[in-house]
């Protein structure tokens, strides 16, 4: 493992530590509630993503790859981003899971899962006598 690794393993592991200590706070959980639902659809999102991005950056889609810079990327990434949270919302305002979810999900135990059912709500944080 090179110094490199090592820097950005330390410096994943603060972001990790930062956000899990502000999850604390009611205030910070309440600004932090509005990536729950994106969270919650990791993989739908995840795979979303790829598919949405191959379209935009391949030949066989619009072809920008090499033609963006770095201010049009983070533009793209952003919008996408965006249009993804707010699709996470309103499915599972709808649904218990994603539809990847659901597809892992009911693999993974060998039936089918209910997927029918709203569950929008923050998950309760750990007790933590020294946060004040």
């Amino acid at each position: 493992m090179n110094a490199f690794s090592v820097v950005t393993f330390v410096h994943a592991a603060g972001y990790v530590a930062t956000v899990t200590l502000l999850l604390h706070r009611p205030l910070w959980r309440r600004w932090l509630s509005v990536f729950v639902p994106a969270g919650r659809m990791a993989l739908t999102n995840y795979l979303t993503q790829t598919i949405v991005c191959l379209a935009i950056f391949y030949s066989f889609g619009a072809g920008l790859i090499g033609r963006t810079g770095p201010t049009a990327g983070l533009a793209i990434a952003l919008a996408l981003y965006a249009t993804q949270m707010l699709g996470s919302r309103i499915w599972l305002s709808h649904f218990r899971m994603g539809p990847f979810e659901w597809i892992w999900r009911s693999a993974t135990y060998g039936r089918l899962q209910p997927l029918l059912g709203a569950t929008l709500e923050m998950p309760k944080p750990l007790p933590a006598p020294y946060v004040r």
